[in-house]
């Protein structure tokens, strides 16, 4: 087993990256059962914020990872990941910066389906890029 250090920092990417995949869709239910249960939702923001940070760490350690695949049959693919990639970092942020502004907090689960959605076709070319 290598060094503990070695083991948690070796290809960040492929850790981190799955807080996006799992706290957008949660802080979407969350939102979403608030509609019919008030204050269901209360941990939502908390959820959301983690996942935008997540998600830039996550893209930049794919960044840094990316280089791995230059001139290899799967660089194509890595490329359309990391465009996804990029834009579910920006569509997380979004969606952060908006459970700030309490006018937005009424329809703020319209932009967690857009940005869980992003999050998912990123996450989609990841696995194709990982797993074939």
């Amino acid at each position: 087993m290598p060094p503990m250090e070695d083991a948690l920092l070796h290809h960040l990417h492929n850790k981190v990256v799955h807080l996006p995949i799992v706290l957008a869709p949660v802080a979407l239910m969350l939102l979403l059962m608030e509609r019919r249960r008030p204050g269901a939702g209360a941990g939502a923001p908390w959820l959301i914020a983690a996942a935008a940070l997540a998600g830039w760490i996550a893209f930049f350690a794919g960044r840094a990872q990316a280089g791995a695949f230059d001139d290899g049959p799967k660089e194509w693919l890595v490329g359309i990941h990391e465009n996804w990639g990029t834009a579910a970092a920006i569509a997380l942020s979004a969606w952060a910066a908006l459970a700030l502004w309490p006018p937005a907090r009424r329809r703020l689960w319209l932009a967690g389906l857009v940005a869980t959605a992003v999050v998912f076709a990123a996450a989609f070319y990841g696995g194709l890029v990982a797993h074939g």
